[in-house]
Formats: C-alpha cells, sequence, structure tokens
C-alpha cells in the first residue's frame, strides 16, 4: 500500500533513519492519505528521544517536549515529531499523569483513540496497521482501539471526539465504541467547556451535522446540554426537527449555534457556559432576537428599520438564518429589495447620517448623551424618509426637535 508522503516528510524519517532510529509518518495524516483526501498536518513518530531528534535537525521548537514532541523546521512548516511512548494512569479523564518513551511502535500505537488513528506508514517500510484501521475506514466504522471503556476512561474527550470524526467522515460508530460512550459519559463533566465547545462546534460545521443525533440517544447530551436533552424528551420529535434543520443550515457556525439554541428553547446562557467569544455571543444573540422579525412583504422605509435593526453587514446572515428556520419561506423578493436599497446608497445607520455629533453641537444640541439621542431621532426620520439625508435638512430638523 503506497501513500504519497511529501519531500519534507521524506527527509525527516530518512534523516532519523539514518542516524539509525525508526520513524513513521503516524495518525491523521495516514488516515487521510487512505481515503483519498490532502492532510492538513503531518506528524511523525519515532524512537528517537527528544534531544536525539533535536541533535539531528538544524532547528527544532521545544513544543511539547515534557511528552516526546519536538517540531522540527522545515522552510517554515512545522512537522510535529514525537518519541515512542507509553501513557500512565489518567487520574484527571484527560491527560496522562506520567508518561514513559518506549522503542516500541507498537506500544505507542496501542495509546491512540481510534482504529483509523492508529496507522503508521513509511516508504521503506510499509503501513502498520495493528488494529484493523484500513478495513474500519473501508467499512466505514468509528472504533476505539482495543477496549472503548479503557480509552474513553483515560480521556472522556474521546467520547465527543468519535461523534466529531462520525460526522467529519459520515461515518457510523461501532455499536461496542457506542455502548461504552454511553456508559461513562458522565466523565465529560471533568472536561473543560473550551474542549467540549471545540468538539462541539467540528459536529456541527462538519458535512453530517445530522450525526448530532448520537450526542441525544447516548443520553451525553443530558451532562453538557441538559436544557436540550430536557427538551427533546418532553417532545422527541425535536430531534428531527434538530437534525433536520443543522443538516440544511449553510455551512456557518453562528447560523447553526443559532438554530441549535432555537431549537432547543435554550438561551444564550448555554452559549456562555460553553465559553463562546464575545463577538459570536453578540451575533449569535442578534439572530435569535430577529428571528421572527418580519422580512418579507414590506415597504422600502419597513426594510431600512430592518437593515438598521440588523446592522447592513449582519442582513445576509439573517437573510440566510430565516431561510434556516423557516425553509418555506420565499426570500427571493426581499433579498432583491435590500439589495436595490445598498444600490442607491440609502442611509440605514447613523454613520451615513449627513450629520455628525460636531455639526449639531455646532446648532446648539448638548454635549453628552443628548447628542446621542438627537442622531438616533434624525436617523429615524431618514430611515422614513431618506432624502432627508441632507446637512442643512438635518440640521433644520434638529433645531426644530430642540424647540
Amino acid at each position: 500500500m503506497k501513500i504519497d508522503i511529501p519531500d519534507s516528510v521524506k527527509y525527516i524519517i530518512a534523516q532519523l533513519e539514518d542516524a539509525g532510529y525508526e520513524a513513521w509518518a503516524v495518525g491523521g495524516c495516514v488516515r487521510d492519505s487512505l481515503m483519498g483526501r490532502e492532510p492538513k498536518d503531518w506528524d511523525i513518530t519515532t524512537s528517537a528521544l527528544p534531544e536525539q531528534t533535536k541533535g539531528i535537525f538544524r532547528r527544532t521548537i521545544d513544543t511539547g517536549i515534557a511528552h516526546g514532541t519536538v517540531t522540527v523546521m522545515l522552510d517554515g512548516i512545522g512537522y510535529e515529531t514525537t518519541t515512542y511512548r507509553i501513557d500512565g494512569k489518567y487520574s484527571d479523564s484527560r491527560h496522562p499523569d506520567s508518561i514513559e518513551f518506549t522503542r516500541s511502535l507498537n506500544e505507542d500505537l496501542k495509546r491512540r483513540d481510534f482504529t483509523i488513528n492508529a496507522m503508521a506508514y513509511s516508504d521503506t517500510k510499509g503501513l502498520v496497521d495493528l488494529f484493523g484501521g484500513a478495513s474500519d475506514l473501508k467499512n466505514r466504522i468509528i472504533r476505539c482501539v482495543g477496549d472503548p471503556s479503557e480509552r474513553f476512561a483515560e480521556d472522556a474527550l474521546r467520547i465527543l471526539r468519535a461523534i466529531r470524526f462520525s460526522a467529519q467522515l459520515g461515518f457510523e460508530v461501532d455499536p461496542h465504541t457506542m455502548k461504552a460512550a454511553a456508559r461513562l459519559r458522565n466523565k465529560l463533566k471533568k472536561i473543560s467547556a473550551e474542549r467540549i465547545h471545540s468538539e462541539l462546534d467540528k459536529t456541527l460545521m462538519s458535512p453530517h451535522p445530522d450525526k448530532f443525533r448520537l450526542i441525544h440517544s447516548s443520553g451525553i447530551d443530558g451532562v453538557i446540554l441538559p436544557e436540550l436533552a430536557d427538551r427533546i424528551q418532553k417532545d422527541p420529535s425535536l430531534l428531527k426537527k434538530l437534525c433536520d434543520t443543522l443538516l440544511s443550515a449553510p455551512q456557518n457556525g453562528h447560523i447553526r449555534w443559532a438554530a441549535l439554541i432555537s431549537i432547543s428553547g435554550g438561551s444564550i446562557d448555554i452559549l456562555k457556559r460553553l465559553k463562546f467569544d464575545n463577538n459570536s455571543l453578540h451575533i449569535i444573540s442578534e439572530l435569535l432576537r430577529l428571528e421572527k422579525t418580519p422580512l418579507t412583504g414590506l415597504s422600502d422605509a419597513e426594510m431600512r428599520h430592518v437593515m438598521n435593526n440588523a446592522g447592513a453587514a449582519g442582513m445576509p446572515l439573517l437573510f440566510d438564518y430565516r431561510q434556516t428556520m423557516y425553509p418555506d419561506t420565499d426570500l427571493t423578493a426581499s433579498k432583491e429589495q435590500y439589495g436595490a436599497i445598498l444600490k442607491r446608497g440609502e442611509c440605514t445607520c447613523i454613520k451615513d447620517l449627513a450629520v455628525n455629533g460636531r455639526d449639531l453641537l455646532g446648532v446648539g444640541v448638548p454635549s453628552g448623551a443628548d447628542v446621542g439621542n438627537m442622531l438616533r431621532l434624525l436617523l429615524k426620520a431618514v430611515l422614513d424618509d431618506p432624502s432627508l439625508n441632507k446637512k442643512e435638512l438635518l440640521l433644520e430638523k434638529a433645531v426644530q426637535i430642540r424647540g
């Protein structure tokens, strides 16, 4: 079985082998190559100790030297090169308490999560596949290396990773593996919110976000998304609605997360608990706030008010979100109307007004909050009638309002 390895990876493997060590491409890059996909990264495993690897290459970075990982830099690109190791106990259900370097590739592969990620390859020695990873790739199965209960007990995040790989690759999760995930789901309580967020996000953003159903069927949602679990428990039809909606939604994280929150009947507090960044929180909150705002059958003035409410840059996202949540709605005319308003250059926000705060101060508007209030009043008038957006007219109107 031949894999096309980049010249830089061949070079690293050859240099290690010439120095008397074993070296292989390993993990996801081997998996992706066997699937005919271009790997994003190439990782290398070797019998060389970190200091020995550093002695062979001119430029290296100690990215994870405590765990045996040295990044070899070639032409500005980094290649993680990790010593064969055996992991100790996982008392925190996430990281090994200790590691032991070994001279055995087999021992190193045994510690990995899934069979499809536990293969190694070199041009000189071919493919090493101790656990049937190539067969599982062919049969489109996600299966743990060895006993899945042991793998999940070591690192509970692997529970979500199994579902994430299923969603990204369109594979099924092996029933034995899935049963172990359900049985050990409470160990996810030990995993950080940021890690859970990352795996859920990758699942939602995958080509098969409907695999989210596994999170419910296994009871995992009761641990990490109790609001969703409770809602589906009361109305089981919501699970199909959620999966269908996610599957039809544009591949946009803000839209897919907003859909999940909306259908689950939850609140933005779910996202706060999962440590979303403030910008994402704001955008998703706005989509939820505007979900039922009328977008069809509007006058131009009404459309300008909606554009102001959503922010001009937010309208395309709002259209996509509305189409996701209400797929039978025809938004063609509304999108054309929105485009025409943009093309005419009509004012839809304060920064597009023909006057600014300094202009208002010049006609006697008191500084401070009064300036902001006046700008909002003038904007409302311009949204109703864009012909008013001329400096002399707006200053005259400001004087009239003050009077």
